[in-house]
């Protein structure tokens, strides 16, 4: 049974739609796994037995960034194939969906633009403040690997 132009663009859409929901409840745990990691370091400091060993909180921080920073790359994958099926569908002939409302083209253009090495796209795309999410969070998980491994080292080199 052939599945309609206009049911597999609404599945395309609904596939993005789940991949991007999957990704917030993602970043959502993450923070609430920093918000939990960080009340424990604190309970653990305050207790004179286990002070010694608050250099354990830091290092299984690191792991659980490392799982989910995993998880948010390949759901990024998800959202990439989401976007691809739809590009491919508003290229076909029989869409009839005109070229200014084209979503998914408009957001693999976005891409495709991005990794360009033309200086005047650069400009213009540091002028409108785009940057990709996968990128931010790509910034943001290596930044918290580094300073919690110095928290890491910091803890476990004096402790009393």
């Amino acid at each position: 049974m052939p599945v309609t132009i206009e049911t597999r663009y609404k599945l395309a859409l609904d596939q993005l739609q789940f991949a991007s929901n999957i990704r917030f409840k993602i970043l959502a745990a993450w923070g609430a796994v920093y918000v939990a990691m960080g009340t424990v370091f604190v309970w653990v400091q305050s207790d004179a037995n286990l002070k010694e060993e608050s250099w354990l909180i830091p290092l299984i921080t690191i792991g659980l960034t490392v799982l989910l920073w995993a998880f948010d790359r390949r759901n990024g994958a998800a959202i990439g194939a989401a976007k691809d099926v739809g590009e491919a569908i508003e290229k076909d002939e029989d869409s009839d969906i005109p070229e200014g409302q084209r979503y998914f083209s408009l957001l693999k253009k976005d891409d495709k633009e991005k990794k360009k090495d033309d200086k005047e796209k650069k400009k213009d795309d540091k002028k409108r403040g785009v940057i990709p999410h996968g990128k931010v969070i790509k910034i943001f998980s290596i930044s918290m690997i580094i300073l919690l491994s110095a928290a890491t080292i910091f803890l476990f080199y004096n402790r009393v």
